[in-house]
C-alpha cells in the first residue's frame, strides 16, 4: 500500500524523508565499500606482479653474468599502490615492513646497477657486480626478503599461484 503524499500528516512526511535520506546513505556507503575493496584488489595484485617481475630480472641478473645490463628492477606500482594502500589503513605493520624492505633492495640493487653502468674500468664494474649478485639474490625465489614479500601479499591475492 502506497501512501497519498496529500493525506500524510506532518511526522509522517518527516518520517518518510528520514528513511528516504538513511536509504540514500546506506547505498551511497555500501558502493564506496564496494569500490575501495575493488581498488584495494587491483593494488595488491599490482604489487604482487611487480614483485614476481623483479624476481625474474634477478634471477636473469644472476643467472646471466651480465655485469652492466640496461634493465632496471620496476617500483612504480609500489610508488602508486603502496601509499594509497597505506592511506586507507590496508596495510599491517608487518606488511608495511616486509614490503618496505623488499622495494628498499630493489632501490639499492637499481643504484647498484646505475653504478656498475657508469664504472670507468673493469675492477669496479667487477666489484658492483659481486655487491649486485647479493643484493639480487635476496630477490629471488630463495631471497629471504621476496619470501618475506610473498608472505605480505599472499593474503590479499588470490589466484592459482596462492
Amino acid at each position: 500500500m502506497v501512501a497519498d503524499p496529500n493525506t500524510l500528516t506532518g511526522w509522517e512526511r518527516v518520517l518518510f524523508a528520514a528513511i528516504g535520506v538513511v536509504v540514500g546513505f546506506l547505498l551511497n556507503e555500501i558502493k564506496s565499500l564496494w569500490v575501495r575493496n575493488r581498488k584495494h584488489r587491483a593494488y595488491w595484485s599490482a604489487l604482487r606482479a611487480e614483485v614476481e617481475y623483479a624476481k625474474g630480472r634477478a634471477q636473469m641478473y644472476v643467472d646471466d653474468e651480465i655485469m652492466a645490463p640496461l634493465y632496471r628492477l620496476p617500483t612504480q606500482a609500489f610508488t602508486t599502490c603502496y601509499p594509497e594502500l597505506l592511506a586507507d589503513g590496508a596495510v599491517s605493520e608487518a606488511e608495511a615492513t616486509t614490503l618496505m624492505a623488499f622495494y628498499a633492495e630493489v632501490d639499492t640493487f637499481n643504484r647498484g646497477l646505475d653504478r656498475a653502468g657508469d664504472a670507468d674500468d673493469v675492477k669496479n664494474i667487477s666489484a658492483e657486480y659481486s655487491r649486485n649478485v647479493l643484493k639480487a639474490q635476496q630477490l629471488i625465489s630463495e631471497g629471504a626478503l621476496y619470501k618475506a614479500a610473498t608472505t605480505s601479499l599472499r593474503p590479499h591475492v588470490t589466484d592459482a599461484r596462492s
